[in-house]
């Protein structure tokens, strides 16, 4: 057992960049679950939130390995049960939540995630209908393009679940507000006249003060007031202010200029006019009527149809736990422990669902508020603190673990010095780890690297710097995949890399984004979409033209003339004489194919025999393209055995990349050999990522400052207010509230702008270079904020040192290995006589009949029920699997009322000792048996030894017609158990097939296991006799 101690009580544990928060995570999670197996007797059940599904893999193959090293299979194989243990995205755990409690506000259970664009789509029918039917409303078309009004309904209607009582600022509450405008400006202007008057001795600067003091900002009247102020203002001039021998202090003059700035704009907005706020007034109330019928509207389909986005799995999840509370008690009693990563970047309503949704279990939460980095997607990087405040509160223990592991102590002492001095409230410093070697500041371990690019320059200076600094480290003995160029922004990437493939250089670009848009997923979903509608005349004529068919535009023109047809039919029509090869008989190849094996396993097979694995190999020896490739592959497969799954929708939602674990299915796959390339990634892309060296390019941007989108709400309070067209200009102009709602948001936004630059540099291991152009330096940019000392030459501070270079270094041409010398794969066998050999499926082995030979075709209206009984079986299995690690008792208490029948029935059945066969044996037990050159894999739901006589059991929550092929796929895991003596010392061995939902167990008995051996022996041989065609 790990030398972490047991959680005992709720904690938050804040953990800087590399300071092994993983390693903490998966040691304390299997401490606790050994812990609590000693004090309980069983094992718990696990929550554990992660921010990307990347960080949910990462830690569950963590979890694997130490529950490995510390050799416990019951730690693994708990570690790896889905029915115990609950590790995904906040998304996940809220996909789970809606399916078990989403029926106490009407949602059905066989809900499904859809596109952006496919959601769209059902709000515009809605908008569209009420527009028509109340002419009235059609007004709001006059001020607001229709794709603007669908957007900001659409935002109202996650809102309103939010803030029930959601209202929008009015015309009074508007002169409220801009009266305390007024008021703050005079009151301020007036303290800063008076002071400047003490300071100055010039007589113009006293004059100008003095007339700014004088002015009357009791704003009785608003009318008058603003033409007296309009007037003082055209009559006065402001005395120049020299810096060289300044009349009073430069910060008295930059708060006058502040105060200037808004005297200018109060003058100069409509937002500050009661023509503006009766405009307003009219727009909302017009708005507000639309907005609630269409809610009422959106929010029935939504129910009725389970057609749900990603961000209805937070607002509904939120509009549950108001209005039935206890379905969170519910869910939380079904666990015994939460733990939640990234916790600074959580929002506000996820902190309110996970509060509600946790309840009273003990829970652990990690994060680094200097690490917060998702302001656009909800993040608040403030809900840290206030849950540090409330667990010190609860009298739980608050925890920091500030030393990094990761960086050399050189380099950690410089991030401490830099962003200490940037900003002390925001960070904190971090401690180097103890046995790691102190060398001292003889060696620089930074160099800031400033260039100078004039209007003659066809390239950036900047960018050729970054390309020649690449080339110094690599000629230092850095190895490539060390190195990672690191931007805010992707396009800044993209175009330092093509400079830098002008020089040869190695580099891997990584995309966040766009894997739908790649040339190769489009291909292979080319082939795809064939294989669903042969006749989709457009795909059909792009597929015969790409170089996989190469069809002569000339032969497509015999087969394609008319678009009265399918132009597939009439290409069948000349399939007779042509050769094997011709692209219409490969492609006639491949339907019937698909049709006996299978889309997912014809497609593969396309893949590999048009040689588009081949060929990714060849043009990409970064190994992107060909994993992009095995990624369409392996997302078809898995959602392939979701019920429910439908081909079509699969392809209508591809370019909409949908799962309901936020993050990463619209990225690049990660290739399974790294590549020794210089990578190229976005800070986001990088976090949780490491590099001997970072390089920094583009310190000079400023930030990207956020726009007024025409609908704001106050995310406090839930008040709203629209954006109004101004009749002078024609520009739509946001109101004081939205005003105000924007200057919070751009304050957040430049606190996270310093935290950006954190997460960037703390990827580095040995080494940082930051680069700017001395031409092109924002006001608020990094390099304008940089706390260190920038002229050329060598500092040295107590701990590290750096080298400022102010220089235009030139890159120089690399040698670029020709194609055809590069070290490549070997091309993929298409000899799939051999490949089908090396696997048994167990359901065809058992059962060929099942997968051949039906063409029986459901209705919707007779899938529907069906759905709705298979979302109810996956639950009621998930259930009985729970009772390995959790009593019948406590099961009993959390589960659904139909779901409690069922399980009475499991726990006091007399047919088989159930409870034992758990308490005993193995669930979701997976196996892997080499028979015949073969590979057979399968998971056995639960078997177990109990007084001599293994047990083998499979629930079915469906037709009982089928239990016949259930008891020979029973026997098929029977043998293979027998195989790998698991069965040398049993008495009996007896196979359980049970239908809980209906209270039904049928039971057979092998009365000879040596016989079942000799059958199985046989069955398999002929079935690896059988040729492609004839196989199930």
């Amino acid at each position: 057992m790990s030398s972490t101690a047991p959680q005992l009580k709720n904690t938050i544990l804040r953990a800087g960049a590399g300071a092994g928060k993983t390693t903490r995570l998966t040691e304390l999670f299997l401490d606790y679950a050994a812990y609590f197996k000693t004090m309980h007797g069983k094992l718990p059940r696990i929550v554990v939130t992660t921010f990307t599904r990347k960080a949910t893999q990462e830690l569950k193959e963590r979890l694997s390995a130490e529950a490995l090293k510390r050799k416990s299979d019951e730690l693994f194989h708990y570690a790896n049960s889905r029915s115990q243990v609950q590790i995904s995205t906040i998304h996940g755990v809220l996909s789970l939540f809606l399916s078990r409690y989403g029926s106490a506000i009407g949602l059905t259970p066989d809900y499904k995630i859809m596109s952006d664009s496919e959601i769209r789509r059902g709000a515009r029918k809605i908008m569209r209908k009420h527009i028509l039917e109340n002419p009235n409303l059609q007004e709001l078309l006059e001020e607001y393009e229709f794709s603007v009004i669908e957007s900001a309904l659409l935002q109202y209607f996650s809102e309103r679940i939010v803030f029930p009582q959601l209202h929008f600022i009015s015309a009074e509450e508007q002169e409220i507000e801009t009266r305390k405008v007024i008021k703050d400006i005079g009151g301020r202007l007036k303290r800063v006249c008076l002071e400047i008057d003490q300071e100055t001795d010039n007589e113009k600067w006293k004059e100008y003060v003095a007339s700014l003091w004088s002015f009357n900002w009791d704003a009785q009247d608003l009318g008058q007031f603003f033409g007296m102020l309009q007037g003082m203002w055209d009559g006065i001039t402001k005395p120049q202010y020299r810096k060289a021998s300044p009349p009073f202090s430069g910060s008295l003059n930059d708060e006058l200029e502040e105060l200037r700035d808004r005297i200018d704009k109060l003058l100069e907005a409509s937002r500050y006019r009661p023509d503006y706020w009766m405009k307003h007034q009219k727009n909302c109330e017009q708005f507000e009527t639309l907005a609630r019928l269409f809610c009422q509207d959106l929010m029935q389909q939504k129910l009725e149809s389970g057609l749900l986005s990603m961000s209805d799995l937070e607002t509904l999840s939120y509009k549950i736990i108001k209005e039935s509370p206890e379905s969170a008690e519910n869910f939380s009693q079904e666990w015994d422990f939460w733990m939640v990563d990234e916790y600074q970047d959580t929002s506000p309503i996820q902190v309110e669902i996970l509060r509600s949704l946790i309840g009273s279990k003990l829970h652990f939460v990690v994060g680094d508020p200097q690490q917060s980095i998702y302001l656009f997607r909800g993040a608040r990087s403030e809900v840290f603190q206030e849950k540090v405040n409330e667990i010190s509160l609860q009298e739980g223990d608050v925890q920091e673990k500030l030393v990094n592991y990761r960086s050399t102590p050189e380099v950690l002492e410089f991030f401490n010095h830099y962003f200490t001095r940037l900003d002390k409230k925001q960070f904190a410093s971090m401690t180097p780890h103890p046995e790691k070697e102190k060398k001292g500041p003889a060696d620089p371990v930074v160099q800031v690297l400033v260039t100078e690019t004039t209007a003659e320059d066809e390239v950036s200076k900047e960018y050729l710097g970054t390309v020649s600094r690449i080339q110094e480290l690599l000629n230092e003995g850095v190895s490539p995949e060390q190195i990672c160029v690191l931007s805010r922004t992707h396009k800044v990437l993209s175009d330092i890399a093509k400079v830098a493939q002008d020089y040869g250089v190695p580099l891997q670009l990584h995309s966040g984004s766009g894997f739908y848009e790649r040339r190769e997923v489009l291909d292979a979903l080319s082939i795809l979409k064939f294989l669903v509608n042969p006749h989709d005349n457009a795909n059909f004529v792009a597929l015969l033209r790409s170089p996989w068919l190469a069809m002569t535009d000339t032969e497509i023109m015999d087969l394609c003339h008319s678009f009265k047809h399918s132009f597939w039919r009439e290409a069948l029509k000349t399939l007779e004489g042509r050769s094997a090869q011709h692209p219409i008989s490969i492609l006639k190849t491949l339907l019937d194919t698909s049709e006996e094996k299978g889309l997912s396993f014809t497609l593969k097979s396309a893949l590999i025999d048009l040689g588009l694995f081949d060929y990714s190999a060849r043009i990409d020896s970064t190994g992107r393209r060909e994993a992009n490739l095995w990624k369409v592959v392996s997302l078809l497969s898995e959602e392939e055995r979701r019920p429910g799954f439908n081909f079509l929708d699969f392809l209508d939602s591809s370019l909409d990349s949908l799962s309901t674990d936020e993050g990463g299915e619209d990225s690049d796959a990660t290739p399974v050999i790294e590549p020794k390339r210089v990578n190229f990634m976005t800070v986001h892309a990088s976090k949780g990522l490491q590099f001997e060296h970072v390089i920094l390019p583009g310190m000079g941007k400023d930030p990207r400052a956020s726009f007024a989108p025409v609908i704001s709400f106050h995310e406090k309070t839930g008040q709203w207010t629209l954006k109004v067209r101004d009749e002078d200009t024609q520009m739509l102009a946001g109101s004081i509230l939205a005003d105000q709602i924007m200057e919070e948001l751009r304050r957040r936004e430049g606190d996270e702008f310093h935290r950006v630059l954190y997460v960037a540099l703390t990827r580095a291991k040995s080494g940082v270079t930051l680069q700017w152009d001395e031409k092109k330096i924002g006001k608020k940019s990094w390099a304008a904020l940089c706390p260190l000392n920038i002229e050329e030459g060598f500092h040295e501070e107590t701990d590290f040192s750096y080298v400022v270079r102010r220089e235009n270094p030139h890159p120089v041409k690399m040698a670029d290995q020709e194609l055809e010398h590069k070290e490549l794969r070997a091309p993929w066998s298409v000899n799939h006589k051999e490949e089908k050999r090396k696997y048994i499926s167990v359901t065809e082995l058992v059962a060929p009949e099942a997968v051949s030979g039906s063409e029986y075709v459901q209705t919707v209206a007779q899938l529907a029920p069906g759905l709705a009984r298979a979302q109810q079986g996956t639950m009621a299995h998930r259930l009985f699997e729970s009772l390995k690690f959790t009593s019948y008792e406590d099961l009993l208490k959390i589960s659904d009322e139909d779901l409690k029948a069922p399980l009475t029935f499991l726990a006091e059945t007399e047919q088989l000792p159930l409870l034992k066969i758990i308490e005993n044996g193995f669930v979701e037990w997976g196996f892997a048996l080499m028979e015949q050159n073969a590979l057979m894999q399968g998971q056995i739901d639960l078997w177990g030894i109990v007084d001599d006589t293994v047990w083998l059991v499979d629930y079915k929550t469906g037709s009982q017609r089928y239990s016949e092929t259930a008891f020979k796929q029973l026997e098929a895991y029977a043998w293979a158990l027998y195989r790998m003596k698991y069965l040398d010392r049993v008495k009996s061995v007896k196979l359980a097939v049970v239908y809980p939902m209906d209270e039904i167990v049928k039971i057979k008995e092998i009365p000879q296991l040596t016989e079942l051996n000799t059958r199985m022996k046989s069955q398999i041989a002929e079935y690896i006799k059988q040729p492609d065609n004839k196989r199930p």
